[in-house]
């Protein structure tokens, strides 16, 4: 696939395939994020945690219960972006980085990805969930990406414009 195919079909999805990925596009993904850069080659520093299952429906119905909505849009899975990294501003740049390695490897797989910045804020402010997932304390979750197969049809129309200030 060209680069510009890739990133045309890189959209935010949300309405997903009640349907499970399959094991090997997750680690695709997995693989894609980290593989992207990251601040002074730190990659010890970051965990990628693959939330599906009994678990992630557990952590999905703590989090719908607390914040009244379901933040997975259907999606059967999440990853999520850990980091051990002194520096917030740092370790935030690199999950972003990360996060969009994975999107534009679940777009390459022609599945839906959604970036969610509260999935990971309502897990850290969730004891019940920390205790369900089990990371090293020195761990903290920085951000999430939800992924699977989109629901949503025709999401590579995009209107926009480009103005050049000069």
């Amino acid at each position: 696939m060209e680069f510009k195919d890739l990133y045309l079909k890189r959209r935010t999805c949300r309405s997903y395939l009640s349907k499970n990925v399959e094991e090997e596009k997750i680690n695709y993904i997995l693989d894609a994020g980290m593989h992207a850069p990251v601040s002074r080659c730190a990659y010890k520093d970051y965990i990628l945690y693959s939330l599906k299952g009994e678990k992630f429906e557990k952590v999905i119905s703590i989090i719908k219960e607390g914040r009244g909505m379901d933040v997975s849009y259907g999606s059967k899975n999440v990853i999520l972006v850990y980091s051990r990294n002194n520096s917030v501003e740092l370790a935030n740049q690199d999950a972003g980085s990360i996060i969009e390695n994975m999107c534009l490897a679940a777009s390459d797989l022609s599945l839906g990805s959604t970036f969610s910045y509260s999935v990971a804020r309502l897990i850290q402010a969730s004891k019940e969930c920390q205790e369900i997932l089990n990371v090293p304390s020195e761990f903290k979750v920085l951000s999430g990406v939800f992924v699977g197969y989109i629901n949503t049809p025709n999401m590579t129309v995009v209107d926009h414009s480009i103005k050049v200030i000069e």
